[in-house]
C-alpha cells in the first residue's frame, strides 16, 4: 500500500494537518476528508473518547469488498506513522450484519 497509495495519502494527510492541526484527535476527526479522494461511497464516523481512544465506524454504501476492513486497519496504522505518535489499531468488529465495522484506535 505504501508504494501505490502512500504518496497520495501522505499529501492528503499533510494538507489536512495544515488546516486542522497535527494531533491524533484533529486528524482522526478528518478521516473522511483524508480518505475520501481515495475511497468513495463510504461513510466514516469517528467518536473521540478522552483521553486517547476513539472508535471509527466504517460503512460502505454497498456490500463491503472482501478484506476491505483489513485494508482500513492498515490505513489507520499508517495515520499513526504519519502523525509520529505511537498508537494501536484494534481488529475490525463487524456490525450491521457485516455491512459496517467498528475499529478502535488508541494512543
Amino acid at each position: 500500500m505504501r508504494e501505490q497509495g502512500g504518496p497520495l495519502l501522505r499529501g492528503l494527510f499533510e494538507s489536512t494537518r495544515a488546516l486542522y492541526g497535527d494531533s491524533p484527535e484533529a486528524l482522526f476527526a478528518q478521516t473522511q476528508v483524508i480518505i475520501g479522494p481515495i475511497i468513495s461511497n463510504i461513510a466514516v464516523e469517528w467518536t473521540f473518547l478522552p483521553p486517547t481512544v476513539g472508535p471509527i465506524t466504517i460503512r460502505p454504501e454497498g456490500p463491503p469488498a472482501p478484506l476491505s476492513f483489513d485494508i482500513w486497519e492498515g490505513y489507520l496504522e499508517y495515520f499513526f506513522e504519519l502523525c509520529g505518535v505511537p498508537g494501536t489499531v484494534d481488529e475490525a468488529h463487524l456490525s450491521e450484519a457485516g455491512r459496517a465495522a467498528v475499529i478502535g484506535i488508541h494512543w
